[in-house]
């Protein structure tokens, strides 16, 4: 038995800080502008998990709680660092669904000198994830809780998902507590 169990997203996230990022104010916002085609030194690069269901299920984890994940992903390299940090944090991927003519999905953030950033994101298998990847065996066994961190389209489903668990809400990226019965 899972205390909780999240479902949304599982990403990887590369987060790239240059000094040469230039920046233009205007009256839209900032930009990040470079000239195409121009090899740009980096002075940090890190690649880390991410994604709405994959963040919160390592927070849960951390915090102590026994968490699986609901999640989609495809059958590649991508995956198996998301896999691999999920074994590392002790979350649960038996409900991990892989699909090998997907592309497991990721974000590029570039961070500029004054704390703002620009994502560019390809959401990849996590975006396939539909209501019948989601195993009806893990959401029927008693749980404590469901976090959803789903598309807001996902709304009218998660609220049926959950009806008969007898939730008293369901709202995208909070923690849905279940009734003991």
């Amino acid at each position: 038995m899972y205390d909780l169990i999240t479902i949304g997203s599982a990403l990887i996230d590369i987060f790239i800080r240059s000094k040469q990022f230039i920046l233009r104010p205007t009256s839209k916002g900032t930009l990040i502008c470079q000239l195409y085609g121009e090899k740009i030194d980096v002075d940090s690069f890190l690649i880390a998990t991410g994604g709405g269901g994959s963040n919160a299920a390592v927070g849960f984890a951390r915090a102590g709680f026994n968490v699986a994940t609901v999640t989609e992903t495809g059958k590649d390299t991508l995956a198996d660092l998301l896999l691999s940090e999920f074994h590392k944090e002790c979350v649960a991927t038996n409900y991990v669904a892989q699909e090998r003519r997907e592309e497991t999905g990721g974000s590029v953030i570039m961070l500029g000198e004054d704390g703002g950033r620009t994502v560019m994101v390809h959401r990849g298998a996590s975006s396939l994830l539909d209501p019948h990847d989601i195993p009806m065996r893990a959401v029927k066994k008693p749980i404590g809780s469901i976090f959803l961190a789903l598309p807001e389209d996902y709304r009218p489903y998660g609220q049926s998902l959950l009806a008969s668990r007898k939730a008293r809400r369901v709202v995208p990226g909070i923690l849905v507590k279940l009734s003991s019965t």
